[in-house]
């Protein structure tokens, strides 16, 4: 696939019209808890983990009371505003949905702009009737907002909507033939944390042709090293345990520079910590993956980085790019 996957159009003003509305009768019923997915960091292991989350039974929390701010809470219209990445995926659609008989299947549908922008790409080819776009989403109050969306933009007809996890599909039942084109927005901040790993396998060993096209095609991770006393605070107790209210110190006496917490990640934009960064190497591939390919469950990468000043490491940033 081309380096065109920078993006999609703006979302269909229909769309944005269901989303934005204050009511909907798919919000949740007022006997009904309000539910959502939380990306939350798990205290014991350090591992980001997407949890779905009563926000009635939070402590202290109020219930969102609309459907509007269920969504803010989410980053759903952050990534429907994000025009380079919906242009990005448009392109990279329409270069891989090239064939009428095109098979697609789209996992995590979301909103239904990639599974709409997939119809309209086999509709572009001379599609209609000969191939098939089908997009499973698991969340179901969200399945039912992308039927809803579909129907308003009249494209409920084109594309086939099961509320299943991509696992719970089978060739045969939901689709009458593996697909030969994949399309996925399961990524997030830190490319994996979604369970992208086992999704793939799951999907190229069930649902999918061998060596299918996919959207995205491929991705890969670099790294740097920076100097970051405010992110070293983040992570470790180093400091802080004289300040502590109870006394308590958690770090046996001569083992300061032994004893650490896990390492851990946060998703966050480094821009505004600009003041708070002072860069220590040249940015450094880490791993490269091609969707179109099994992923591999494990995988190491020896690398030799070198720096380009003195100081102390205290975080690796990282990013990914796509394409």
């Amino acid at each position: 696939m081309p380096g065109c996957l920078a993006g999609l159009a703006t979302p269909p003003p229909a769309a944005l019209h269901l989303l934005l509305r204050g009511r909907s009768r798919m919000a949740f019923s007022a006997a009904a808890p309000s539910r959502a997915f939380q990306l939350r960091l798990n205290p014991l292991t350090g591992d980001s983990e997407w949890l779905v989350v009563d926000e009635e039974g939070e402590e202290g929390a109020a219930p969102p009371q609309t459907q509007r701010q269920l969504l803010a809470a989410t980053s759903y219209l952050d990534m429907l505003n994000d025009a380079a990445r919906n242009r990005a995926y448009r392109c990279a659609i329409d270069a891989a949905v090239s064939d009428p008989s095109a098979r697609v299947l789209d996992i995590g549908a979301g909103t239904g702009l990639l599974s709409m922008m997939s119809a309209r790409a086999l509709g572009a080819v001379g599609g209609e009737g000969r191939g098939s776009v089908s997009v499973c989403e698991s969340y179901l109050p969200m399945g039912k907002l992308t039927r809803k969306v579909l129907r308003a933009n009249r494209m409920e007809n084109k594309v086939k909507l099961f509320h299943k996890r991509s696992d719970e599909l089978e060739v045969g039942v939901e689709l009458d033939s593996p697909a030969d084109v994949l399309v996925s927005e399961i990524l997030d901040s830190e490319l994996l944390g979604e369970g992208l790993i086992p999704t793939l396998q799951q999907a190229h060993d069930s649902l999918l042709v061998k060596n299918p096209k996919t959207v995205p095609y491929r991705a890969t991770t670099y790294g740097q090293l920076v100097e970051s006393p405010f992110l070293w605070k983040m992570h470790d107790l180093h400091s802080n345990e004289a300040n502590a209210a109870d006394g308590v110190w958690l770090t046996p006496d001569g083992m300061e520079n032994i004893v650490s917490v896990k390492l851990q990640q946060h998703a966050m934009q480094c821009d505004p910590l600009e003041d708070e960064i002072r860069l220590l190497s040249e940015p450094f591939k880490v791993f490269e993956f091609d969707f179109s390919e099994r992923p591999e469950s494990q995988r190491e990468n020896k690398i030799t980085i070198k720096t380009t000043g003195d100081g102390c490491v205290h975080a690796i940033i990282s990013c990914g790019c796509f394409s």
